[in-house]
């Protein structure tokens, strides 16, 4: 692992830059606004130094990355809806039952039909 910290889209450029002149075998970007906001320049960057992406939203993969792992957002409102309407309704949010984990995970390949890692069913972020 090397980190590159950027805070400037210059800085990401040549941060980008300087990966394909090392010895490097692909991107990972942490879930920043920056990053979110500059997704569509980092996955050009990044494709065109043939540097294969980790991201942290599927809208990387959405916008050309290869491979996000993030939480289902879709799901996540589904649930706090939920609880909101439960709450409304008289239920005490302290008797909700929490549930996290698999049902939360959301991985996303830009190929479909790619093979899910055999370490995947095994990661303890999901117990």
């Amino acid at each position: 692992m090397q980190p590159i910290p950027v805070s400037r889209i210059d800085e990401l450029e040549r941060a980008l830059a300087s990966l394909t002149n090392s010895n490097v075998d692909g991107l990972i970007t942490l879930a920043d606004p920056f990053f979110t906001a500059h997704r569509g320049r980092i996955v050009d960057l990044a494709n065109a130094a043939r540097l294969p992406t980790m991201l942290h939203w599927r809208e990387f993969v959405e916008a050309g990355g290869l491979l996000s792992y993030a939480p289902d957002n879709v799901e996540l409102y589904r649930r706090a809806a939920s609880f909101v309407d439960k709450i409304l309704k008289g239920a005490k949010p302290g008797d909700l039952p929490i549930r996290g984990g698999r049902d939360l995970a959301d991985l996303t390949f830009l190929f479909s039909g790619a093979t899910v890692p055999t370490w995947w069913e095994h990661c303890p972020c999901l117990e």
